[in-house]
């Protein structure tokens, strides 16, 4: 995928709305293991807030691309670099710290967000997002899979509704039952990372083989990796191989490294060319 700023760290409209499902997941993961470029795009995205999968959430943005600057992240410096003057909380601390310290003091809301709008303003778009929250529980407790797992979305980024990881999970599996293949994801995720739910390797592969047979390439590599790691499943290289190459098979990146890694310890045959 495209990098939402360009080469020397500017942001470019072309960049939004191009974030889908599988990529969300697989760069949260990433993020979250501390991969510094995945923590880049987490923040970036979260400075975006256009799609639908991610809020904007100015919070979450800071804190992602202080977790990539802190790994000297060039393009995440300069992004920091770049935020308004009133995010610098101390004046001694480096240009990129500075909103890391205005998180470490819980002042983020009062030096970065949007200083310029008036508490009326803000008194209207939480009274719009509480509205909002409310639409979005009103259609999943229908039943409706797709809207259960907005709900879940919901819960989990703390936008429309409170933040509850609890509830996140239970409405991801709502959804999940239904067959809902993105659900399903996320709530293996939730069961892999302990997350709303108490943390069950063995719950989380059985989400993601559904989602998997579903034809998810984000659930075939995790999969794979529950395999390849021996966590959830029986460690066995040749089924981790097998669904590597499944996800391979659609370009993932991922999968193609850790194919590679399997066949350079000799845990599977190396491809013969002829």
């Amino acid at each position: 995928m495209d990098d939402p700023f360009d080469i020397d760290g500017n942001f470019s409209e072309t960049g939004r709305n191009v974030l889908d499902t599988e990529q969300f997941f697989s760069t949260l993961g990433r993020a979250e293991d501390g991969d510094a470029n995945a923590q880049y795009r987490m923040g970036v995205w979260h400075l975006d807030g256009s799609n639908s999968l991610v809020c904007e959430d100015k919070e979450k943005a800071v804190s992602w691309l202080c977790k990539a600057a802190e790994q000297e992240h060039e393009k995440a410096k300069k992004v920091l670099e770049q935020m308004p003057p009133e995010t610098a909380c101390n004046e001694e601390a480096p240009k990129y710290l500075r909103c890391f310290v205005c998180l470490a003091g819980a002042e983020w809301y009062s030096c970065y967000n949007e200083c310029d709008k008036t508490a009326e303003m803000r008194r209207r778009e939480a009274e719009q997002r509480h509205i909002k929250g409310e639409q979005i529980l009103q259609e999943a407790e229908q039943g409706d899979a797709l809207a259960q797992l907005k709900a879940g979305y919901a819960y989990d980024d703390g936008i429309y509704l409170p933040k509850d990881d609890a509830k996140a999970a239970e409405w991801f599996r709502k959804s999940a039952e239904q067959g809902n293949v993105d659900a399903q994801c996320r709530l293996g995720f939730s069961y892999q990372n302990g997350r709303g739910v108490p943390k069950d390797d063995t719950k989380a592969a059985e989400w993601y083989r559904k989602a998997a047979e579903q034809g998810s390439v984000y659930a075939q590599v995790r999969l794979g990796r529950s395999f390849h790691e021996g966590k959830g499943v029986a460690q066995d290289y040749a089924k981790a191989a097998e669904w590597y190459q499944k996800a391979l098979e659609h370009g993932d990146a991922e999968a193609e490294y850790y194919l590679g890694k399997l066949r350079k310890e000799g845990k599977i045959p190396r491809r013969r060319f002829t």
